[in-house]
């Protein structure tokens, strides 16, 4: 079984990844293949710190008047919260987020199911803005010639699948 590892700058730091291919099913393919092309299904495990030292550099972000620092991320099944502090003139209180990850055109996206500073929902508008930033932070961890096919979080970890292309 082939099995290399993927050396990643992310942010100045370095990210390891090892990364085995998966057995394709014998039989022909369902399309042909490009002249040359070679694709290798992988699947990556980012753990809960490699998610927030990534998510980390997205912060402070403002919306809506609000300024959101110091976030927590954790990997729940299912799931990614967020948990940051809310600054709002002289208040400061919390702000919180959870959605679900997927899989959309081959990149990260995130589904909302709550977010809120201090207790009040947010907009709907602010919502897919901290949906769309973490997205990002989560496809800046991996390689840029991944294109996505799966999605799953358990508990502290992340396991995503995809194909690398050339």
């Amino acid at each position: 079984m082939l099995r290399f590892l993927l050396v990643v700058l992310v942010g100045g730091a370095v990210v390891l990844y090892a990364m085995t291919p998966r057995q394709q099913p014998a039989g022909p393919p369902a399309t042909a293949p490009d002249q040359g092309a070679l694709t290798v299904p992988v699947t990556f495990t980012l753990t809960e710190a490699q998610v927030q030292a990534v998510a980390g550099r997205y912060f402070p972000q403002s919306w809506s008047g609000a300024t959101i620092s110091d976030p927590v991320i954790r990997l729940v099944p299912g799931r990614i919260t967020l948990d940051a502090r809310a600054s709002l003139g002289f208040l400061v209180t919390d702000a919180t987020l959870a959605a679900v990850p997927q899989v959309r055109a081959g990149k990260a996206a995130l589904v909302v199911e709550s977010a809120s500073i201090g207790g009040v929902p947010l907009p709907d508008a602010v919502r897919e803005a901290v949906a769309a930033q973490l997205a990002r932070a989560i496809g800046d961890a991996l390689p840029p010639q991944l294109t996505l096919t799966g999605v799953e979080v358990q508990r502290g970890v992340m396991t995503v699948s995809g194909r690398l292309e050339p």
